[in-house]
């Protein structure tokens, strides 16, 4: 076991460590072969640090590489996700598309949602494969059976069919009404705030800027009597929000809630090497046309 003397406080820790136990400070340069306790406990949680989900990548074998992902880089070439953080002390979460040019998922202080956003989009990924997979070893003819038996049995009960289409749209309206605060300007306390991607920002009149912030529990319940509009209007007396540096120009509106649980058990992960094997992880795995999308 290789050991580090913290650069802070002095004390002694394993170097596979992303921080030291004792007070805290981060380790500029962890072992990039972590122990097999440190791969267990990487492994265990959801990473909320880059040096996290760089050991949760390790812990469970995932072909980075091969996904395309990059953690902790800034890595200039087309078709890539990354994550790093910027000389301002900023995480930059971003994806090049086909074009070699860059869309910017996200841009800000909080280092655990810029590692949120790239750790789900590798579970996407991991699923996306999976599903793939198993597209390619199932038989096309049982597939084919099951098609035609399901097609049979609709048409042989109408009603069923009526029944799916009315859970279908009831499950519609459900999640739009749960879909939470839309993109945009609100006022709340004489205040201005504006919501994009899961995340609030906040008008200061004495800096004359955006920032990101943490919001009242009244405007998180009640966002929809606060909204203002989608758009900027002079008449609001402050800067257009696409001004700044934290706008965005994906057009789709992910609103996860921040207290939100998105815990995967490990077995979502763990396939192990045998399960990856030699297969093609190229652009036919993913699909050209993915990578001409912001995210």
């Amino acid at each position: 076991m290789k050991m580090r003397v913290c650069e802070y406080c002095g004390a002694k820790y394993n170097d596979t460590e992303p921080r030291c136990p004792s007070c805290g400070g981060p380790n500029s340069h962890p072992s990039e072969e972590p122990s097999a306790q440190s791969a267990q406990k990487a492994g265990s949680k959801k990473p909320a640090t880059i040096a996290e989900l760089r050991d949760f990548a390790a812990a469970h074998n995932l072909p980075l590489n091969k996904m395309r992902v990059h953690i902790g880089e800034d890595y200039p070439h087309p078709r890539a996700f990354g994550i790093y953080q910027a000389g301002d002390g900023s995480f930059v979460v971003y994806k090049n598309k086909a074009d070699g040019s860059r869309a910017i998922r996200y841009r800000g202080p909080d280092e655990a949602h810029a590692v949120n956003e790239l750790y789900l989009k590798m579970k996407e990924l991991v699923d996306q494969h999976k599903a793939q997979q198993l597209q390619r070893t199932q038989p096309r003819s049982a597939a084919s059976t099951r098609s035609k038996k399901r097609s049979s049995f609709l048409r042989d009960h109408p009603w069923l069919t009526f029944l799916i289409i009315l859970i279908i749209f009831v499950i519609i309206i459900s999640a739009a009404k749960k879909s939470g605060p839309q993109r945009g300007y609100y006022r709340f306390n004489d205040d201005y705030y504006y919501y994009q991607g899961g995340s609030w920002y906040h008008y200061s009149d004495l800096s004359d800027s955006w920032s990101v912030t943490s919001t009242d529990e009244e405007l998180r319940n009640n966002y929809d009597d606060y909204y203002q509009s989608s758009g900027y209007s002079y008449s609001y007396g402050i800067d257009d929000f696409s001004g700044s540096g934290y706008y965005s120009n994906d057009s789709d509106d992910w609103d996860w809630d921040d207290d939100d649980d998105w815990d995967w058990g490990d077995d979502d992960w763990d396939w192990g090497d045998d399960d990856w094997g030699d297969s093609d992880w190229g652009d036919s795995d993913w699909g050209d046309s993915d990578w001409d999308s912001d995210w």
